[in-house]
C-alpha cells in the first residue's frame, strides 16, 4: 500500500468517520429496543467501561500517527512489533484493574464475563490502534479508513443478527452474550489489519523507542482523561447515581450515550487525522474556525434534541424514564465543548506539546469527577459536570495554541535543547561563553606520530552551533553575531559559511 495524495484524505477518512459513527449509534439504538431497562443499565455499564479503556488506548494511535512517516527505507517491523507487544501488555494490566474496580463498585450481572471481555477487547484494540496509527502517519488514507470502519461494521452485523433473532424467533440473548458481541469485533479487525496493512513496506518511525514510549505515555494519560469526559461519561454517571430509580437511570444513560454521539464520536475518530493535518504552520490557522464551527453545530443539535428526543423516547422505549428538556439540551450542547477541546488538543499534539495536551485533559477530568459527587439533585449534578469540565481544560489548551511555535518540528530548535521556553531564552539573549573558550579562537591540540604535541587548525564548535541556530562569534573574537530562532535558513547558512571561513583562516 503506497502513500496516497493528501486530496484522498477527505474522500477516504471523512466518509469512514461518518460511517463508523452511524454504525456505533445503530448498535446503541438496537440494544434498548430488545432489552428491558435493567439489562440496558448493565450493558451500558459494560459499553462505557470498555470504550473508556479504548479511548485511553487511542493515545497509542495518536502518537504513532505523529511518529510514523512514509519512506522507502527499511520498514521497522521488529521495532513496531515490540512496541505493540509492550503496549498490549500494559493495556491488559490496566484494563483488568479498571474492570475489577467497576465490578466491585457497581455489581453488574455476569461480573466474570464483564471483566474477561473488557480485557480481551482492550488488548485487541491496542493492536488495532498500532496498525491504524502507523497508516495515518504514513498517509495511507485508504488503509486507515478501513481500520476505522472494520470493528464498527462487524459489531453492527452481529447486533443486527441479534435483533433479527429477537424479532423473528423471540430469541433473548444473555447479558454475557452482548458483552462478547461488543468485544469480539476488535479481535477480528486487529487480526485482519495487522496482517494486511502494517506488514507492507514503505514507512519509518521518526522517534527512537525511548522517546516513542515517553510521548505515548503522555498521550495515553491525556486520552484516558478525554475518554472519561466523552465516551466514558455514562460510566461516571452510573457510579454517581444512587438516588434515582432504574427506569430514570436507564433513560438518563440513554440520552447521555446517544444524544452526545453525533459530535463526540466523530471528534474522537478524527483525532489522528487532525494530528496529521495540523502539522504545518499554515494549517494551524484553521483551529479557531474549526472550534467555532463545532460550537455552532452543537447549538443547532441541542435545539433539535429538545424538540425531538422526548416524543421519540416515549414512543420507542416507554418503560424508560424521559429526562427533562433542559437536561437533554445541556447534554447535547456540552458535547460541542468536548468536540472543540478535541480540536485544540490535536493541534497541540501536532506541535509536539505533549505536556500541555495532557494537562488540559487532566484538568477537564478532575473538574468532571469532583462535580459528579457534589451533593445535589441528579440532573443538576450531571448538567454542572458537563458544562464546567471542558471549558476548564479548554483554557489550558487555548493558551498553548495561542503561543507562537518556534523552531522545527515539535517546537524544538535544531541543535539545542527542545521546548518552547528554551527556544525563547535562546532567541532573546546571547549564549554564555564557557571558561574553556576564553577570548581567542580555540585551537584543537593533537599528538603527532612521534609523540610530540602539535597544533593544528580546527573548526570552532561555536561556529558549527551557529549553523544550528545558536549564537556565534567570529573567528577573531572581535565581532559577535546573534542568530535568533526562526530566522530564514538562507541567512543562517550564509552566517555559518562566514564564521567557518574565519575560523579556518587562523
Amino acid at each position: 500500500m503506497n502513500r496516497q495524495s493528501p486530496g484522498s484524505a477527505l474522500s477516504s477518512v471523512l466518509p469512514a468517520t461518518v460511517l463508523a459513527s452511524i454504525l456505533g449509534l445503530a448498535v446503541q439504538v438496537l440494544v434498548p429496543l430488545v432489552r428491558p431497562a435493567a439489562d440496558y443499565v448493565d450493558f451500558n455499564l459494560f459499553w462505557s467501561t470498555l470504550f473508556f479503556c479504548v479511548a485511553a488506548g487511542s493515545g497509542v494511535q495518536q502518537e504513532l500517527s505523529r511518529a510514523a512517516r512514509s519512506g522507502s527505507g527499511v520498514t521497522p517491523r521488529r521495532e513496531l512489533g515490540r512496541f505493540a507487544v509492550g503496549t498490549t501488555a500494559v493495556a491488559v494490566v490496566v484494563a483488568a484493574a479498571v474492570a475489577v474496580t467497576v465490578c466491585l463498585v457497581a455489581l453488574p450481572e455476569s461480573a466474570v464475563a464483564f471483566a474477561v471481555w473488557v480485557i480481551v477487547g482492550v488488548a485487541a484494540y491496542v493492536v488495532l490502534a498500532t496498525a491504524v496509527g502507523t497508516l495515518f502517519g504514513a498517509e495511507r488514507w485508504r488503509g486507515a479508513a478501513a481500520g476505522m470502519v472494520a470493528d464498527p461494521f462487524v459489531r453492527a452485523v452481529i447486533f443486527a443478527a441479534v435483533a433479527v433473532g429477537v424479532g423473528v424467533w423471540s430469541f433473548a440473548p444473555s447479558t454475557a452474550a452482548l458483552y462478547a458481541a461488543t468485544a469480539v469485533p476488535f479481535v477480528i479487525a486487529a487480526a485482519a489489519l495487522w496482517a494486511v496493512a502494517v506488514r507492507a513496506p514503505g514507512f519509518s518511525l521518526t522517534a527512537d523507542p525511548r522517546t516513542l514510549w515517553r510521548n505515548t505515555t503522555h498521550t495515553v494519560v491525556a486520552a484516558a482523561a478525554l475518554g472519561l469526559v466523552s465516551i466514558g461519561l455514562p460510566l461516571l454517571v452510573r457510579l454517581a447515581a444512587s438516588d434515582i430509580s432504574t427506569s430514570a437511570l436507564a433513560g438518563a444513560l440513554l440520552v447521555v450515550t446517544l444524544a452526545r454521539a453525533p459530535l463526540v464520536s466523530p471528534a474522537l475518530a478524527l483525532q489522528s487525522y487532525l494530528t496529521v493535518s495540523l502539522r504545518t504552520a499554515a494549517s494551524r490557522g484553521r483551529v479557531p474556525r474549526l472550534v467555532l464551527a463545532v460550537v455552532v453545530v452543537g447549538v443547532v443539535l441541542a435545539a433539535l434534541a429538545i424538540w425531538l428526543v422526548p416524543p421519540v423516547m416515549a414512543a420507542l422505549v416507554p418503560d424508560y424514564g424521559v429526562p427533562s428538556a433542559m437536561f437533554i439540551g445541556v447534554v447535547v450542547g456540552s458535547s460541542a465543548l468536548v468536540a472543540a477541546q478535541c480540536v485544540t488538543g490535536a493541534a497541540l499534539l501536532a506541535r509536539g506539546e505533549h505536556r500541555r495536551y495532557t494537562l488540559g485533559w487532566i484538568v477537564t477530568a478532575v473538574v468532571v469527577v469532583v462535580a459528579a459527587f457534589v451533593p445535589s439533585p441528579f440532573e443538576t449534578r450531571v448538567g454542572v459536570l458537563l458544562v464546567l469540565g471542558p471549558p476548564a481544560g479548554g483554557l489550558v489548551h487555548g493558551r498553548g495554541c495561542a503561543r507562537p511555535r518556534l523552531g522545527g518540528a515539535g517546537g524544538v530548535v535544531p541543535g539545542g535543547r527542545g521546548g518552547l521556553v528554551g527556544a525563547r531564552r535562546r532567541a532573546g539573549r546571547p549564549r554564555r561563553r564557557s571558561a574553556r573558550e576564553g577570548r581567542t579562537p580555540p585551537i584543537h591540540a593533537g599528538v603527532d606520530r612521534h609523540g610530540g604535541r602539535r597544533r593544528r587548525r580546527g573548526v570552532r564548535a561555536v561556529a558549527v552551533r551557529d549553523a544550528c541556530g545558536r549564537h556565534a562569534r567570529s573567528g577573531s573574537a572581535r565581532g559577535r553575531h546573534r542568530s535568533r530562532a526562526g530566522t530564514a535558513p538562507i541567512r543562517r547558512r550564509r552566517t555559518a559559511r562566514v564564521v567557518m571561513r574565519r575560523a579556518t583562516s587562523h
